[in-house]
């Protein structure tokens, strides 16, 4: 699923699919998890891989835990994206069935590049992501801090 041009999304079950990745001229894809393999298709067709290795057990870990997690990655990875989609390079997200990360990870990015707060910008992935599972918002504090981190 495209979110803007040259920002796409999928899930580990659909992500590594051949016609998909030629037609839409996929470029890199990121793997935000640490454990979950890359496709052997990807080094078929030269496609640049990252890994983001948020680790967490929401059954085991604390929501504080999580947070900081994702959150130590943040700055990194939505510049590492952004400098993809201004130079019209095409970019996968994947991550897990859940789409949690995922759309905390848009989030952030509509956050720091769009300037708007987190509840605009959690507005926007609803709004962009059907069946987004971003009502949970078990992201929300890594978000607004930064949110914060990026208005000084």
């Amino acid at each position: 699923m495209e979110i803007i041009p040259h920002l796409w999304i999928a899930d580990f079950e659909n992500y590594d699919d051949k016609r998909f990745l030629r037609e839409k001229k996929i470029t890199t894809i990121v793997n935000l998890s640490k454990y979950k393999n890359f496709s052997n298709t990807n080094a078929k067709m030269s496609i640049d891989e990252i890994r983001i290795p948020i680790d967490y057990d929401e059954e085991k870990d604390s929501s504080e835990k999580i947070n900081m997690l994702l959150f130590e990655y943040l700055f990194d990875i939505t510049e590492y994206i952004h400098e993809r989609v201004i130079n019209m390079k095409n970019i996968l997200l994947v991550g897990y069935a859940s789409k949690e990360d995922i759309n905390a990870v848009i989030c952030a990015y509509f956050i720091r590049y769009a300037k708007i707060d987190v509840k605009e910008s959690i507005k926007y992935v609803k709004s962009k992501i059907e069946n987004s599972y971003i009502n949970k918002i078990l992201f929300y504090p890594a978000l607004n801090k930064f949110y914060n981190s990026n208005m000084k």
